[in-house]
């Protein structure tokens, strides 16, 4: 009975023991973490009478920078102080500079006023020039230029000549991407945002500008010489379709047209919203023309 009790005692002295270290230990493992992560914490710098945190890399400012609330100051700061800690990654530097050139048409481009776009607008030609290396930061800037001046401002000329400066600049095998919808796809034909699933990369710059060029050249021969070299560029892409809908949609009748649309939706991986909407065109014009031929007609560039 006594062995009993003195197993007894040994036992909750030893339970009592291991009740008083448990939290002890707790305690220290809590105060190494939050000792870690307090030396892993990011120094405060003061910039233009606001303190931001700066970061080990570029990248991480720049990701620190789109975090923040859209449009506020703190966050046109944010990327302005990119540009100017990190000079040396100067592909990041170029990305934080167009968005602050794009900050300032406000938080809804479409609502800016005549000022602000003349602000972006300087802003891009600064980029475009001091960037003319880094074709990523210049395509883009030029592309966005070549948008003000032909649908914010109504320059549609002086919109035109930049996007065909950039299309003939970076019209090669592999020009530049976007890394984030542009205005124009993602405003005006939502369907053909999250086509990326299906294997599709996003359109290039200079896609995007022989787009703009095809919806606002005023002569038809130079806007299907556009959609020519469009499709010569990307033929499966999204703005190859957007480019075959908008011609089509007038101009039916170009058996060439048809032929390069059809050739279109043979593809892989093309968009389905573009793909549906050229086939009920193609649809309806053989039901009121009597089209019977089906197949592609061969490949054929577009002409009058």
């Amino acid at each position: 009975m006594k062995g009993d009790q003195g197993i007894v005692s040994r036992y909750s002295l030893f339970i009592f023991c291991v009740t008083l270290l448990v939290p002890l230990a707790a305690c220290r493992q809590q105060s190494t973490v939050t000792d870690k992560s307090n030396r892993e914490l990011p120094r405060l710098l003061r910039y233009q009478k606001i303190s931001l945190p700066v970061f080990d890399s570029a990248r991480e400012q720049l990701a620190y920078a789109y975090s923040l609330p859209t449009g506020s100051e703190r966050q046109k700061k944010a990327f302005r102080f990119v540009a100017e800690h990190f000079p040396e990654d100067r592909l990041i530097c170029g990305r934080a500079l167009l968005q602050s050139a794009y900050l300032e048409l406000g938080e809804d481009y479409r609502l800016s006023d005549r000022d602000s776009r003349r602000r972006a607008l300087f802003s891009y030609m600064e980029i475009a020039g001091e960037y003319d290396d880094i074709g990523a930061v210049r395509a883009k800037a030029l592309w966005y230029m070549g948008w003000i001046h032909s649908d914010l401002l109504g320059e549609r000329e002086r919109g035109l000549a930049l996007y065909r400066l950039l299309a003939e600049e970076f019209g090669t095998e592999t020009p530049p991407r976007p890394e984030e919808p542009t205005p124009l796809v993602s405003f005006v034909y939502p369907q053909a945002r999250n086509n990326d699933a299906n294997g599709e990369p996003p359109p290039s710059w200079p896609a995007l500008a022989l787009l703009e060029i095809i919806k606002n050249e005023a002569e038809m021969k130079d806007r299907l010489r556009a959609m020519n070299r469009l499709l010569a560029l990307e033929a499966g892409g999204r703005a190859a379709g957007l480019g075959l809908l908008h011609l089509l949609r007038g101009n039916a009748d170009n058996k060439a047209l048809r032929a390069a649309a059809r050739d279109y939706l043979a593809g892989k991986n093309i968009n389905p919203a573009l793909a549906s909407d050229i086939r009920a065109i193609l649809n309806n014009y053989q039901k009121k023309n009597g089209d019977g031929n089906h197949h592609p007609e061969g490949h054929q560039s577009p002409q009058q």
